[in-house]
């Protein structure tokens, strides 16, 4: 039990200081084969001011068969249109949930990284939860699958909010008893 855990401690950790959060952010998408994030507005406008140059780097890659490229799910409002455009022009898939987990994570072919630190600025967070558990990568993938899945496509979500149609708020109640 001893031995296991402390392979799991190794694998599992805390960053606190700003540069190792800032070099960890980099390195797990500079290091990735594929990547995918769940983020909310903050998270997104964290990652614009602070690695926006290397999403652009990856899409490179991407573009030249290198990687699989870069998935993110977020909340796409009015506020976050043009943040949303800006990935989505380098060619970054993005899909729109109407509720997001209460934390942002970005996962890689090897890691994952997770912070359930809110920021209604764009501050950078103060801790990072990291690792390469096969455990904890497995369970974030699978969460990211399946809002992927039920996701909306950003730039139908964009468009419908442009004409002011917005149809991510229609929710339909299966269960009379909640109906009523």
């Amino acid at each position: 039990m001893r031995m296991y855990l402390n392979n799991v401690m190794r694998e599992i950790k805390v960053l606190r200081n700003i540069d190792e959060i800032i070099k960890k952010g980099r390195e797990i998408l500079d290091n990735s084969v594929e990547f995918l994030g769940c983020m909310s507005y903050s998270g997104l406008r964290l990652v614009y001011n602070n690695y926006f140059d290397a999403y652009e780097k990856v899409m490179d890659k991407y573009k030249k068969n290198e990687h699989n490229g870069i998935k993110l799910v977020t909340s796409i409002d009015k506020s976050s249109i043009d943040l949303a455009k800006s990935f989505l022009k380098i060619g970054v898939e993005i899909r729109h949930v109407k509720n997001l987990p209460p934390i942002d994570f970005a996962a890689s072919d090897r890691e994952i990284i997770a912070t359930i630190q809110k920021s209604e600025t764009s501050e950078m967070i103060q801790n990072l939860l990291v690792s390469n558990e096969a455990a904890y990568l497995d369970h974030f993938v699978s969460i990211f699958e399946e809002l992927w899945k039920n996701g909306i496509d950003a730039a139908d979500r964009i468009t419908d909010i442009e004409e002011g149609i917005d149809l991510a708020d229609i929710e339909i109640i299966p269960n009379p008893k909640e109906g009523i």
